[in-house]
């Protein structure tokens, strides 16, 4: 690639973003956010026992996977649960913070809201990117005032979730990614 194929000096792929859809639309949106470097800012995923209320003669033990969240990883939890304090909007349902990445499923209900096919240029507010960017920035500053050097990956990835059977399937990966941890390709 040639240095005029540079922006700020880095390598530019094209947009993964789904070019006929509007971003600021009623849906089901799915975002996978992951931190510089992939690097475990959040805490480490542990085998905690399950409490069973009565165990019986066939009943196995279960354990569950947790993740033992540092101060930033408790601060992207909680910064997570009052996106709709900031957005309105956002109807939230299953997310899990892991040590490196967060995904997260939610829900924009804008019942008066007119679609408009495409991205457009201009002011980003009210919006899939708007409300990640914030996310982002409430968990950077918690980061900041407790001097935690942290950082974010630049972007995320979404995916809008085109109907009951695909969302049942996020909603069940999300709720279990912490069991599958050591299967991650971002587990290192």
């Amino acid at each position: 690639m040639e240095e005029n194929q540079k922006f700020k000096g880095k390598y530019r792929g094209g947009t993964v973003r789904w070019a006929k859809w509007d971003y600021a639309a009623s849906a089901w949106y799915f975002v996978t956010i992951c931190t510089k470097n992939k690097n475990h800012f959040f805490g480490e995923i542990t085998v905690q026992p399950q409490n069973i209320a009565v165990p019986t003669a066939d009943t196995e033990p279960q354990n569950i996977a947790v993740l033992r969240a540092t101060h930033i990883g408790q601060t992207a939890q909680d910064c997570w649960l009052t996106i709709p304090q900031h957005f309105p909007f956002v109807v939230l349902d299953a997310f899990v913070v892991m040590p490196n990445y967060i995904h997260g499923l939610f829900y924009f209900d804008k019942p008066n809201h007119e679609f408009q096919a495409g991205n457009k240029f201009g002011t980003q507010s009210q919006n899939l990117a708007s409300v990640i960017r914030g996310y982002k920035t409430g968990v950077t500053v918690e980061a900041r005032k407790q001097n935690i050097e942290f950082d974010w990956q630049d972007g995320f990835h979404e995916h809008v979730v085109k109907d009951e059977a695909e969302f049942n399937e996020i909603q069940n990966y999300i709720i279990n990614n912490p069991q599958k941890w050591v299967d991650d390709c971002f587990y290192m």
